[in-house]
Formats: C-alpha cells, sequence, structure tokens
C-alpha cells in the first residue's frame, strides 16, 4: 500500500502538475528535451507502477474476503517482500529501460507515438472498434454461463409463457 502510495505521488505530479505547466506554458520537446525526457519516464513508470502494485493489492484484498489459502501464501512473511521486490522492478524496469512518452503541446498530453493526429485507415478503426465491442459483450456471456441464479431469472424473464386473465365478471352465452 505504501508503494502504491509512492507510486500515485510520482504518478500524480508527473500527469496532474508537470502536464498542466507544461501545457499552459506551450511546451514543446525542443524546449525541455532533457527534462520531458526523465518526466516521461517517471511518468510511465510510476503509472505501470501503480497498475501492478493495484492488482497485487487486489488479489491481496480478494484472497481476504475469500479466505483463500492458497493466495495468502504467496503472501505471507516475508514472501511479501519478494512480491514488492518484484512490484520495485517492474518500476524501474520501466522508467530505465521502456521508451518514454513525450508531451505533445497540441493535446495536452503524454504519448508514446509521435505520429499522433496522422490519418489511420478505416479498416484499423473498425477492427479495433469490434473489438472493443466484443471484449464490452463478453461480460454479458459470461455472467449468463458462470452465474447460475442470473441465468434462471434470465430464463424465467424471457422463457415463460405470458399468462392470460380473464376477467371474472365475463359470462359465457350458450346458444
Amino acid at each position: 500500500m505504501i508503494f502504491l502510495g509512492i507510486c500515485d505521488i510520482c504518478s500524480t505530479f508527473v500527469h496532474s502538475i508537470t502536464t498542466g505547466i507544461f501545457g499552459i506554458m506551450g511546451v514543446v520537446y525542443c524546449d525541455f528535451p532533457l527534462v520531458i525526457f526523465i518526466l516521461g519516464s517517471l511518468g510511465l513508470g510510476s503509472w505501470m507502477g501503480c497498475c501492478v502494485s493495484s492488482i497485487v493489492l487486489a488479489v491481496i484484498r480478494a484472497g481476504d474476503v475469500d479466505s483463500n489459502r492458497w493466495i495468502m501464501r504467496i503472501f505471507d512473511g516475508l514472501k511479501i517482500y519478494i512480491v514488492l521486490g518484484i512490484c520495485l522492478a517492474y518500476f524501474l524496469i520501466t522508467i530505465f529501460l521502456v521508451k518514454p512518452v513525450v508531451f505533445n503541446e497540441n493535446y495536452s498530453s503524454w504519448f508514446t507515438d509521435p505520429g499522433l493526429g496522422h490519418d489511420v485507415y478505416d479498416m484499423l478503426i473498425f477492427i479495433a472498434h469490434f473489438g472493443w465491442q466484443c471484449s464490452s459483450g463478453a461480460v454479458c456471456v459470461v455472467y449468463l454461463t458462470l452465474n447460475n441464479s442470473i441465468r434462471q431469472t434470465v430464463k424465467k424473464l424471457f422463457c415463460t409463457p405470458p399468462v392470460s386473465t380473464v376477467p371474472s365478471n365475463m359470462f359465457t352465452v350458450v346458444i
């Protein structure tokens, strides 16, 4: 949790404060290349450190809620320091060995692609949009296949024939 807080403070400094200052001043890479390079490396590393430590924290919380002994054995005793060391290594490797993000003054944000703003093929947009729709719809399929109570409710909702009611004050006349 402390590691997540440290990464979050670094990330907030780069992604909020520095981005605001650079956006107001209209800074481009050529103005301060070393500063933007260092802050881009720190920003990307701290963001990835936040991501991996949030995943570890979620797994720990899931193990606490479920009382899953297998998950909690990973974090018992001194093993938690090994997990934190892996998170720290991921953070440091990202800072020192991965291509940093660069501030783009036109969009007032940090990007890895210097060719931002160039045209993209329509087929790529179609494939990306279709993939996004499939990944969003997959949640419904997972719920319907794995959650029995939701499946029964949906069956009741869609598969039962409608009940027609006849008012009790009607009489049948036979001639």
